[in-house]
């Protein structure tokens, strides 16, 4: 996969009222053990999409690999800020924000590449107009919402999900606490997280999230799958 004409991040400074992305580095991620994502994580994300992932590929009749691609492409084009474990790259979480209004270079160039997968593969749309009717949904409640978050399978039990879920929560109320834009307080207490019962629903389920939406049955993998949709507030720390 070449895609060598574009580097930025999947965090675009300039479309952070008043941060940069130098504050943000020194800031939250200064010393944290986390980074922004990189276009050569691309493949590893893929792989663990592979490990932990039933995303309809035998329905859809296509290979395994080409399902994690599709959603990786998907997830990327839909996510504001993407962290990943900065030593092991062990883990992925990423998020949409309410302070960022404007796509990323990274963004558009990920939805070109959905968009002409989903055009080559049509078996495979029903499984995103599903996932699209879920976060549509969910971006009218909530302007923050987690995308994904994604151990490989060699790491999982060593609590580095929570561990990456609860430094999203941070980053999420530094965010604000940083701009101090009372204007949009409401909106950034809260972090919504859109699952599915084919995933580790227990997983959040352990971290109290408050269950505000259940969708019976969706076609998520291939066995029909229960959407749910948690909220969990921020964590309140201080920028440093």
């Amino acid at each position: 996969m070449n895609t060598s004409h574009w580097r930025q991040p999947i965090v675009s400074s300039d479309k952070i009222e008043a941060l940069t992305e130098e504050e943000l580095k020194n800031g939250v991620l200064r010393n944290s053990g986390y980074r922004f994502y990189k276009e050569e994580d691309f493949d590893v994300f893929v792989k663990y999409l592979m490990e932990n992932w039933n995303l309809g590929y035998k329905k859809a009749k296509i290979s395994h690999r080409l399902a994690a691609e599709i959603y990786a492409h998907f997830t990327l084009s839909e996510s504001q800020i993407m962290i990943v474990d900065k030593f092991k790259t062990s883990g992925f979480a990423s998020y949409q924000c309410a302070l960022i209004t404007e796509e990323s270079e990274c963004q558009v160039y990920h939805k070109a590449q959905f968009e002409k997968l989903i055009s080559a593969y049509p078996s495979i749309k029903p499984y995103y107009e599903a996932e699209s009717k879920i976060e549509n949904f969910q971006k009218q409640k909530s302007n923050n919402y987690l995308q994904i978050l994604i151990v490989g399978k060699k790491y999982q039990g060593q609590n580095i999900g929570k561990t990456l879920f609860e430094f999203i929560r941070n980053i999420e109320y530094q965010l604000w606490f940083k701009n101090q834009n009372h204007d949009k307080a409401n909106l950034l207490q809260e972090l919504s997280v859109y699952t599915t019962t084919d995933c580790n629903v227990s997983f959040y389920e352990r971290l109290k999230g408050k269950l505000v939406y259940e969708e019976s049955s969706i076609p998520d993998g291939d066995i029909p799958a229960k959407a749910m949709i948690f909220r969990f507030p921020v964590l309140n720390y201080s920028w440093e």
